[in-house]
């Protein structure tokens, strides 16, 4: 019976055999007797067919071996062709060992009393004299391997006589054991004070081992804490360095503020002085003005305004002034706020000079104190012009305007001077003269240029029949102001400029220069260490995009020793950020943007680097800068890097590949290439050097010398010797669970460990010892290596390390029989995952010595369906498919749809062996097939029943669109389904998945065992099998 269900549904399967209940159990004299039952076929076909109910193995041994090897009581269906097992009990008579067992299958156990009953209710009827004494004690067996221990046991006679003689050397060791209860009573009392120390010393020994084991564990732990702390207090004093450097640089921010608010105060209050001086100047000029007797020449009708005499000017300035004072000479507007200066000291409590304005706070070497200079000459020009002299004779005309003084627009050719007609002498006003002293000028941190988009221009006034007004009027400025730390930079050709300020650094590029800045998402900067003809120069980058593809946009060039340079390079090494700034022609800012980086390490390591080297050479930043823009950011490329920022590996095969990318870059020199050349944060390839060791000490990785030494400084382990250990012990787990290595990299990763291992002293344990070394010795790594090491019955009782022999071809039978007679059972899934790591022939092998326990067999297949190899899961699905176990059909459909393209028709067939069953469990799947459409057509197209049939007829008048579809595709697939099993049952020597495939059911119970080892060994002998 199939699966122990007793049930036929649809005739799908041959769950119920109907046989002639007391014919089968009758005893008919012990002889061979057959019976006609009647079985279901999964066609639909009600077949009958003549079976074996009692065997007399000394009339038919024949049928004895057949029974054994499961040939016995099989019947092809007369509609489909299709080769059955009639799963019944028989009944099995030795005469000559006088011996009766009846044989069940292994999923009768739970009817063996109802086996018994039948069998003795058929032993009622028959005559007394008939039946022999050990036919009324019969043995029960169930499944091939008991059938066969009970059937070769010896006679019971010969066990009757062994029963006598073990009786009466019962009744002797009774007597000596008499006799020996005086000894024994002797030494309870002894044994009992041995029992008692033997606890204590073993309860010791445990104690001591926990508190070692403590020990070791606490050592583990203060050793990482130790490293934790040892990394927080560098923190820790980096960031103390970081807030002592911002405090200084707050409390110099603050007393700068403080130095201009107070600079800003009395500036406002000169201003406000000098507006109070300014009013009250002109209201004097006013006076003046006013106080004239005739007033200043006007030009004649034509508009024209008449021009100084020549040499007037000179002539007004050599006249002595009122009081016999001669004027200072000037040669320029600059120098004639000095002059007035002068001469209002000259004037001193005299109060003469009162017409010379001193204005407060003006600068003379700056642009305000002489556009303030001009303007007083100006105003003074005129006034002189209006006064008379004081000695009665009339003003000099004004003289003409100073360099930067234009006339007004549209006015005509300077007509010649006239003559001035002298006026009468009137003494004029007496004025007081301010006096300017020291406190009143402004220091010089407190003089601020003022932009000449400020100054208006002097609007033109003019009096009705009097031409244009020609006094000198300021000229408006043209273009804006160029800032200061720009203007030297911008007078040159070099399109970028970094530089240092108080918020940071800056990075200018004159706008339009090279690719563009505005516009772009993830701005980014870059940094190395560039070399142009033995100069080296400190490069950043502004780069744009991902970790893997980085692009270019502009570089800055910063040399390691120039002041300003310097300044930069220092600032990038404690905080990479800088505000990237594109500028127009004159300086003003059209676009920037803060920009930062985690390379502040690596700024420190350039600049280590570029001091091993003559930075002190200047070199031409022009050539340097003009040659790193043409490599436009090809040391940025990451291609043949590792990906540093891949998160952790999740495999140990992913492990041992970034282990493999991760070594060229462990050494020093391949390190300052990383954060010195390719601008790859130095925090990135710690992180990933990190993850990629933590990972490999955890899956038991071998490490090389230096990456040894690398997780040891990264707190992985105290010190190599243990991390050897953690390694060891980690692989060992691996090698019990599913993983992705190869057998070859289980092996050498082992020999490896092996040999850290003794050269730290680091003893195995003699069973896991012996299993290594058999390991190695399997994959040709076992030279230097004693054969005497031991095999599997080192390990009994440890089912772990015996699942691991299973790897072993040496020691695999002897294994699997260890495993056998433990409760191998309830490792069903650690069977499984052995299992997986095997490869196909190998795989084979075990399958046929557990095809004996049926149950156990379903239950490995169940399992392998999640293999991660091949050929387990391909063994599985065809082998369930061959045992038709009903419970195996779901998990077999969700394998159809996961499964790879070269797999999926194998499964398709394995479910459409189960008939309509099968075709129940797909339709759910119809109506969301998630695109695997074919497959679920291609497996409706290979069922075969008579009840399957129809009901995949039935699906293509579904309401369900997708199902009707599917269904109706599958009537054209059954071509292909035909080819593809015609391909299964034909053999064309290609040693490929469907050579394995056809050998899966003759070793799950077709063909004798011996048989199908033979057929193994060929098969090894020709090169083996690569599915």
């Amino acid at each position: 019976m199939k699966d122990g269900s007793g049930r036929a549904d649809g005739g799908g399967e041959l769950d119920l055999v109907l046989v002639e209940r007391r014919a089968a159990a009758s005893w008919a004299r012990g002889r061979t007797r057959r019976v006609r039952v009647s079985y279901g076929c999964h066609c639909g076909t009600l077949a009958g067919a003549e079976a074996v109910a009692v065997l007399n193995v000394q009339e038919h041994p024949e049928q004895a071996e057949e029974l054994l090897s499961g040939a016995l009581n099989r019947s092809t269906c007369p509609a489909c062709g299709a080769d059955h097992l009639l799963r019944m009990p028989v009944t099995v008579h030795d005469p000559v060992k006088h011996r009766v067992v009846l044989c069940a299958g292994e999923g009768d156990r739970h009817r063996a009393l109802d086996l018994l009953i039948q069998y003795l209710e058929g032993l009622r009827d028959q005559p007394g004299d008939s039946v022999p004494a050990y036919a009324l004690q019969p043995e029960i067996a169930f499944g091939r391997t008991a059938w066969r221990e009970h059937l070769e046991a010896p006679p019971r006679a010969a066990l009757h006589a062994e029963q006598a003689a073990m009786q009466v050397r019962s009744r002797e060791l009774d007597e000596r054991s008499r006799a020996l209860e005086q000894r024994q009573a002797a030494l309870a009392a002894s044994q009992r004070d041995i029992e008692t120390a033997r606890a204590a010393i073993e309860s010791q020994r445990r104690i001591v081992g926990d508190r070692s084991a403590g020990l070791d564990a606490r050592e583990t732990e203060l050793a990482r804490r130790e490293v934790v702390l040892a990394e927080q207090r560098h923190h820790l004093e980096e960031a103390e360095r970081r807030l002592r450097q911002e405090q200084q640089k707050l409390q110099a921010d603050r007393e700068e503020i403080e130095v201009l608010r107070s600079a800003i105060e009395d500036r406002e209050a000169v201003l406000r002085r000098r507006e109070e001086d300014l009013a009250e100047a002109e209201e004097r000029l006013d006076r003046r003005e006013t106080s004239v007797p005739g007033a200043p020449l006007k030009a004649s009708a034509a508009g024209a305004a008449p021009a100084p005499a020549p040499g007037a000017a000179a002539a007004r300035d050599s006249a002595p002034a009122a009081g016999g004072r001669p004027m200072p000479a000037v040669s320029s507007l600059e120098d004639l706020l000095p002059a007035l200066l002068e001469s209002q000291d000259e004037a001193g409590a005299s109060g003469e000079g009162a017409g010379a304005v001193v204005e407060r706070g003006i600068e003379p070497d700056t642009e305000v104190s002489r556009r303030s200079a001009r303007e007083v000459a100006e105003a003074r020009a005129v006034s002189e012009a209006a006064v008379p002299s004081r000695g009665g004779a009339p003003a000099p005309p004004p003289a003409p305007p100073a360099a930067g003084v234009v006339p007004p627009a549209g006015a005509g050719p300077v007509p010649p001077p006239a003559v001035p007609v002298a006026p009468a002498p009137s003494p004029p006003a007496e004025e007081p003269v301010l006096e300017v002293r020291d406190s009143d000028l402004l220091p010089e941190a407190g003089v601020v240029e003022v932009d000449a988009s400020e100054l208006g221009e002097v609007e033109e006034e003019s009096e009705p029949g009097v031409g244009p007004d020609t006094s000198p009027r300021i000229a408006a400025a043209a273009t804006p102001r160029v800032p200061e730390h720009l203007r030297e930079w911008l007078s040159g050709e070099l399109p970028t400029h970094a530089l240092r300020m108080d918020d940071g650094v800056r990075l200018y590029r004159r706008r339009g220069v090279g690719r563009p800045l505005v516009g772009r998402t993830g701005l980014g900067l870059a940094c190395r260490l560039f070399v142009h003809e033995e100069v080296p120069w400190f490069e950043v980058a502004a780069v744009a995009g991902a970790e893997r593809a980085v692009e270019w946009i502009e570089s800055w060039l910063v040399h390691f020793e120039l002041v300003e340079d310097a300044a930069v390079v220092r600032a990038l090494g404690e905080r990479f950020e800088a505000r990237l700034i594109e500028v127009d022609g004159s300086g003003r800012v059209v676009w920037d943007a803060l920009v930062e980086a985690p390379l502040a390490p690596n700024a420190v390591r350039i600049r280590q680097a570029g001091g091993r080297r003559d930075a002190r050479r200047k070199g031409d930043r022009g050539a340097a800068l003009a040659a790193a823009r043409a490599e436009a950011g090809a040391w940025l490329e990451r291609e043949g890097l590792p990906a540093f920022d891949a998160p952790a590996p999740a495999t140990a095969g992913e492990t041992q590949r970034a282990l493999v990318e991760l070594t060229p870059w462990t050494t020093p020199e391949a390190e300052e290439r990383l954060l010195v050349e390719r601008s790859v944060p130095a925090e990135a390839v710690d992180g990933y050097r990190r993850r990629t060791l933590a990972a490999a000490v955890e899956v038991g990785l071998w490490l090389p010398a230096d990456l040894v030494e690398r997780a040891v400084r990264d707190g992985l382990a105290p010190d190599a010797a243990r991390l050897t250990a953690r390694l060891v012990e980690g692989f060992y787990r691996l090698c019990g669970k599913r993983h992705d290595l190869s057998r070859e990299a289980v092996a050498r990763n082992w020999l490896y460990l092996a040999r850290d291992a003794e050269r730290h002293g680091l003893l195995l344990e003699p069973p896991r010892r012996a299993w290594v070394h058999a390991l190695l010795r399997s994959a040709g790594l076992g030279e230097g290596i004693a054969t005497a090491t031991g095999g599997p019955e080192t390990a009994q009782g440890d089912m772990d390390l015996l699942l691991r022999w299973l790897a072993v071809p040496e020691g695999r039978a002897a294994a699997l029989r260890e495993l056998q007679r433990g409760r191998l059972a309830e490792r069903v899934p650690d069977l499984a995952v052995a299992l997986d790591a095997l490869d196909a022939l190998d795989l084979l092998d075990v399958l046929l010595e557990l095809r004996g326990s049926e149950d156990l067999l379903a239950d490995l297949l169940m399992a392998g369906l999640e293999a991660r190899g091949r050929p387990l899961r391909l063994a599985s699905a065809v082998g369930l498919g061959r045992l038709g176990l009903r419970r195996a059909i779901v998990p077999l459909v969700h394998l159809l749809l996961r499964a790879d393209s070269a797999d999926w028709r194998f499964v398709g067939a394995a479910i459409a062996s189960y008939g309509a069953p099968g075709v129940r469990a797909l339709e759910p799947m119809l109506a969301d097939p998630r695109g695997k459409e074919d497959r679920l057509a291609w497996t409706l197209a290979g069922f075969q029943g008579a009840a399957a049939r129809r009901h995949v007829q039935g699906l293509t008048e579904s309401g369900e669109i997708l199902t009707a579809a599917i269904a109706r595709r599958a009537g054209e697939l059954r071509g292909d389904v035909e080819a593809f099993r015609a391909s299964l049952e034909t053999d064309d020597g290609v040693r490929d998945a469907r050579a394995f495939v056809r050998l899966v059911p003759r070793v799950l119970a077709e063909e004798e065992p011996g048989e199908v080892r033979r057929v193994l060994v060929a098969i090894r002998s020709q090169g083996g099998m690569d599915i």
